[in-house]
């Protein structure tokens, strides 16, 4: 037996204005920019008709929560108009499309969004209009919830929101900055083992995109504890049909049992999600299939048990393609049940699967694990993964597990079978924990040459871990996926390079400077240069809304305009930029250049003006903090001392305490999009800040990044700066 994977699955100067000559720097031309007695997926008892996942029964031609059946009328408007003529959303994904030119884990640059204006649309806000219009919605409908609404789909815990044939259910995640609206429960926390889902779909053609939605749990918690809740779950009669619904460009996280749960359709299309924090201990999934054949592709998995799960039930199979898979699963990251977990024999484990071209980063917990054996096939091909290819031991990137005693163990200690007469040639026990104790021990194939009915081909094992940028959206989200990239945060230089209303990272290599749009797209040459970043700022030096490069060569400052025009020189001085800090102080929008020196603050308006005395203050630069505190639209100084935060109002007057703290380590950003600075600490595994740094404390979140490794830059445009890490 392999224990450890048993146990591991179970669970300067002065100076004036310069008319003189003098070197143009870089005048080159511009070249141009488990266990395995894991509770079975469906989380709820087997059903006499064959292992139904419990719920409620087909909502079909359901009037919907409020009774009301369907308010829209047929006729035209009061104008005469004729009506929109309305067709179901559904866009569509293959495993052929890779991730279809669209960011993994959807969100920004995705592209395919819903039009709120679209004239098949109404817009909803709160939960009351929400319910009332997918009651009302006929198929191709489109109920849009409004990109800044939060609701709470409470208080209800045993009724679940039927989304019936054709109707698309949208907001905009990644949008304009948006996040997406926020649909949440906090109510399904005493459904003890009733596996009941919030958004249920009883038709085909529903979509559901752009969303976040929130469950009521983000904990481990221990096996068969409360709650139980499913965000979304597909809810179709007998037999398997080809039922289209799509879940696109979602978050979801917080559902103990399953985000998406996948019944009964073979045309169900799960991708651009990001699917994080479902794992409760025996359940916990990303994505559950039963009775279905679902395409699962360019999703991005983080702190689920199973990213993807399946019960094994014949008819049961799946295509999991273009997948990242980052380390925090806290089980085996892919998955299929086998009959030995879901109590019939033969121990088979689906009808088939194809897993191939994803990424499995969760070198902690095996890769794949397949209970059985698949009745038709199983492909796991070109597919990359950190663990180590002499397959020797848990963690391991594939395993398939048996039971070498079947099937003369099955006539004994207590246990029974019985034919099962929706699958002829299959037998149900009547007991599958007494048939798996007169069974075991059970044994764990890992080496590919070992597998029996699945094939591998492509894949590559002991890979690197690669390297990514993540963003907390306002400090106050989970880490989302920007792309992979290798430098860390802290080496780049951020401003808005293309007026796009979102901050780029910059990187001078030493050969080229780079940028970064949004920290999300490839990366882009500004400009063939050898000069050293540490002699560069990314500033707005003329106000245009798009940021410059500032140059200090120790005998002129000189500013590259949006970082590609040749250089202009500004002014003749020897300060270097070590010795200065960019930042607007006379609110007219372009950045000005600030020193200290002897006892006295001085700025060079715009770089441009003679040094001006701001203060008389001894405080040196490297103890000072630079932010908006007012929403002036002046800079101000901050300086913590040790004891108290006090403030300089555009660094001109005397010091104001606005507030008593001992902490130092601190960084100033607005979090929250009020237009005033805020003080951010992070240690001892938290988050927190002080709103315009007069609030107390407030944690944001827990998380174990400190200070030193963040970056502090508005990358998706909503107006909050956003925490950035590689990791």
């Amino acid at each position: 037996m392999d224990a450890g994977s048993d146990a591991a699955d179970a669970a300067s100067d002065g100076f004036q204005e310069d008319s003189s000559d003098a070197a143009v720097p870089d005048g080159r031309e511009d070249p141009g920019p488990d266990s395995d007695t894991d509770t079975s997926p469906d989380g709820a008892p087997d059903a006499a008709d064959g292992g139904e996942d419990g719920g409620v029964e087909d909502a079909g031609s359901d009037a919907g929560l409020d009774g009301t059946g369907d308010a829209r009328g047929d006729g035209g408007d009061e104008n005469g108009d004729s009506p929109p003529v309305c067709m179901p959303r559904i866009l569509g994904y293959e495993c052929a499309q890779g991730t279809a030119g669209r960011p993994l884990g959807g969100g920004e640059g995705y592209g395919s969004w819903i039009d709120p204006a679209d004239a098949c649309a109404v817009v909803v806000s709160t939960r009351e209009e929400l319910l009332s219009a997918l009651a009302a919605a006929r198929s191709g409908d489109i109920v849009y919830v409004a990109d800044d609404a939060v609701i709470d789909l409470g208080p209800e815990r045993d009724r679940e929101i039927v989304i019936r044939e054709g109707v698309t259910l949208a907001s905009g995640r990644g949008r304009s900055g948006s996040l997406g609206a926020l649909l949440f429960s906090d109510q399904h926390d005493q459904l003890t083992h009733s596996a009941v889902s919030v958004f249920t779909i009883t038709g085909s053609g529903v979509r559901l995109t752009g969303l976040r939605l929130r469950g009521p749990d983000t904990e481990v918690g221990t096996t068969g504890q409360s709650p139980m809740a499913i965000a979304v779950r597909t809810s179709f009669p007998s037999p398997i049909e080809p039922r289209e619904v799509e879940v696109d460009n979602c978050e979801l996280w917080g559902w103990p049992n399953a985000a998406v749960s996948v019944y009964r359709t073979d045309r169900a299309m799960i991708h651009h999600n990001f699917l994080h924090h479902n794992r409760r201990a025996g359940y916990g999934y990303g994505v559950v299939v039963n009775y279905a054949f679902p395409v699962i592709g360019a999703n991005v998995f983080d702190h689920n048990r199973h990213g993807i799960a399946a019960t094994g039930y014949p008819t049961t199979s799946y295509e999991a393609c273009h997948n990242l898979i980052l380390p925090g699963a806290t089980s085996t990251s892919f998955d299929m049940h086998g009959g030995f977990d879901k109590g019939f024999w033969p121990d088979t484990a689906g009808t088939s699967f194809f897993i191939h071209h994803n990424l499995f980063l969760a070198g902690g917990v095996d890769g794949v694990g397949i209970r059985g054996v698949p009745i038709d096939h199983g492909r796991i091909d070109d597919n990359q993964f950190v663990h180590s290819g002499t397959h020797a031991d848990f963690p391991s990137a594939v395993w398939q597990r048996f039971y070498p005693a079947a099937p003369a163990c099955l006539s004994s200690g207590g246990c029974v079978l019985t034919d099962w007469p929706d699958f002829p040639g299959y037998q149900r026990m009547n007991d599958p924990a007494l048939c798996r104790a007169a069974c075991e021990p059970s044994v764990k194939r890992r080496d590919p040459a070992t597998l029996e009915r699945i094939g591998m081909s492509g894949n590559s094992f002991g890979v690197a871990h690669r390297t990514a940028w993540y963003a907390s959206y306002g400090g106050q989200s989970y880490f989302g996926f920007r792309r992979f990239a290798s430098l860390p945060v802290t080496d780049l230089l951020f401003g808005d390079f293309d007026g796009d209303g979102t901050a780029d990272g910059f990187r001078a290599s030493g050969s080229a400077w780079q940028a970064f749009p949004s920290l999300r797209q490839e990366a882009r040459t500004l400009r063939n240069s050898n000069i050293s970043q540490e002699d560069l700022a990314v500033a707005d030096m003329d106000g245009d809304g798009t940021a410059d490069v500032f140059y200090a060569d120790g005998a002129a400052w000189w500013v590259f305009r949006s970082g590609t025009a040749d250089p202009a020189r500004l002014n003749t001085s020897g300060v270097r930029r070590a010795s200065m800090h960019l930042a607007d102080f006379d609110g007219d929008g372009r950045a000005d250049v600030f020193r200290t020196a002897g006892g006295v603050w001085q700025v060079s308006w715009a770089g441009r003006s003679a040094w001006q005395t701001l203060n008389a203050k001894t405080e040196p630069l490297d103890a000072l903090r630079f932010g908006d505190f007012d929403g002036d639209g002046h800079a101000d100084v901050l300086y913590a001392d040790g004891s108290q935060w006090r403030v300089s109002w555009g660094g001109a007057s005397d010091w104001e305490p606005i507030n008593t703290s001992a902490i130092t380590a601190i960084a100033v950003a607005d979090m929250d999009g009020d237009g005033r600075a805020d003080v951010f600490s992070a240690g001892g595994g938290v988050w927190r800040v002080s709103w315009g740094g007069r609030s107390a404390w407030q944690t944001l979140q827990e998380s174990p990044e400190t200070l030193d490794t963040l970056g502090f830059a508005d990358v998706n445009g909503d107006g909050r700066t956003d925490v950035l890490v590689l990791r």
